[in-house]
C-alpha cells in the first residue's frame, strides 16, 4: 500500500524529472525546483515544449501526459498536478498520520487544526515530515509557509483543509 508520504515524494520526483528535462532544453530555467515549479509553459517555445512532452511522457510512468496539460499560462506545478492527478489528499494524509487520526479525509479536513494538533508531539510529528527531504525537497516550502502552519496550530478558526493548503505545493 502506498502511503501519503510516498505519494507526495513521487509527485516531487515527477516535478524534479520535469525540471531536469526543461533545464536541458532551455537556459532560462529557474535555478531551484521551487522557482521552476512556478514558471509557466511560456518558458518553452513550441518545439521545446513538444520535446519536453515527448521526453517527459517517455521517462515518466504517468498515463495521459499530453501537450493539452500545459499552456503558456500553466505552471509546471499545475502540469505535474494535472498529470499526476494530485489533489491535496496526500498532504491531508500526512497530516492525519502525524495526528494519529483515522477519520475519513473528507471529515478530517473539516476539523479544527488547533484541536487536532493540540498535543505538541503531534505538531512535532507533522513538522518532522515537512522537514524530511525524502518527502519535501529541501527549500521547497518557504519558511513563511512553515511559520504560518505553526501559527495555525493555535488558531481557533483554522481548519485542517486551510492548514493543508499552506503546505500543499502550489
Amino acid at each position: 500500500m502506498t502511503t501519503s508520504q510516498q505519494v507526495l515524494a513521487n509527485w516531487f520526483n515527477y516535478l524534479t524529472m520535469a525540471y531536469n528535462i526543461v533545464s536541458k532544453l532551455n537556459s532560462g530555467t529557474a535555478p531551484t525546483l521551487a522557482a521552476f515549479g512556478k514558471q509557466t509553459g511560456s518558458l518553452l517555445p513550441t518545439d521545446q515544449l513538444n520535446e519536453f512532452i515527448f521526453q517527459f511522457s517517455t521517462q515518466s510512468t504517468l498515463p495521459g501526459v499530453s501537450s493539452s496539460l500545459i499552456t503558456a499560462k500553466t505552471t509546471f506545478i499545475d502540469f505535474i498536478s494535472a498529470a499526476y492527478n494530485f489533489p491535496t489528499y496526500p498532504v491531508l494524509g500526512i497530516m492525519a498520520d502525524a495526528a494519529g487520526d483515522s477519520s475519513p479525509l473528507d471529515a478530517f479536513k473539516a476539523k479544527l487544526t488547533s484541536a487536532v494538533f493540540a498535543d505538541p508531539v503531534k505538531q512535532s510529528n507533522l513538522l518532522a515530515v515537512i522537514h524530511d527531504p525524502s518527502v519535501y525537497p529541501s527549500g521547497f516550502l518557504p519558511s513563511s509557509s512553515i511559520a504560518k502552519l505553526i501559527t495555525q496550530f493555535s488558531d481557533p478558526n483554522a481548519t485542517i483543509a486551510q492548514s493543508a493548503g499552506v503546505i500543499t505545493p502550489a
